[in-house]
């Protein structure tokens, strides 16, 4: 069997050898490089964008304080402007009051009146 012989393992390790020796120096010359070089890309932009991410989160939380700030400053403006026009509503109300019930007084005998006509109408049709 000839994997067995003795004769042919100095050939076969020494180009054994010989071809590791050769893909060690590809490996370390080209490949090896490469890819530390990849990997320092990548620290570096991995840092910056930590560095972005804490920026446009600073920025964020600076933005929701001053909406929020907004936001309270236009809710007390808006009820301001309610009560403001409340208590002048109130005021008319108050003066136009006898106004209100001498109309009221009004309508309910013209009402009144309506459905009596109609009801006499109504009662003159069915009979």
């Amino acid at each position: 069997m000839p994997q067995l012989d003795f004769i042919t393992f100095t050939s076969q390790i020494f180009w054994l050898l010989i071809i590791f020796f050769i893909i060690y120096v590809f490996f370390n010359q080209s490949i090896v490089p490469f890819l530390a070089r990849v990997l320092k890309i990548r620290r570096k932009k991995s840092f910056c964008n930590r560095k972005l991410t804490t920026a446009f989160f600073n920025e964020n939380k600076v933005l929701f304080s001053e909406y929020d700030s907004a936001l309270v400053k236009s809710s007390r403006s808006l009820n301001n402007l309610f009560v403001n026009h409340n208590s002048s509503l109130q005021s008319w109300v108050s003066i136009n009051k006898g106004l209100f019930f001498i109309n009221n007084n009004f309508l309910d005998t013209k009402f009144l009146s309506y459905l009596i006509l109609i009801q006499s109408r109504f009662f003159m049709v069915s009979r």
